[in-house]
């Protein structure tokens, strides 16, 4: 979890469904309520595990993992 504010407030993860693959989330805190956002990157075997929140922008850093159970590195950014 990282914050920029008391209202700009990320946080990252995921949850396992039954099929193994972890299905990953990406949470902001508007000051009122966490919602949910879309993130252009996540698939089926995707998740994030660290964020960091500025005034420049979001980045999350997370695992890609395929069919294979081959992990690679995902980064992605959302500039202010």
């Amino acid at each position: 979890m990282s914050a920029a504010s008391s209202t700009d407030v990320y946080a990252v993860g995921g949850t396992f469904v039954p099929s193994g693959h972890p299905v990953g989330h990406v949470l902001h805190w508007n000051g009122a309520s966490w919602l949910d956002q879309s993130t252009a990157s996540l698939e089926a075997g995707d998740y994030f595990h660290s964020v960091t929140a500025g005034p420049a922008g979001v980045w999350a850093v997370g695992n890609s993992e395929d069919a294979f159970n081959v992990v690679n590195r995902i980064v992605e950014t959302r500039c202010s």
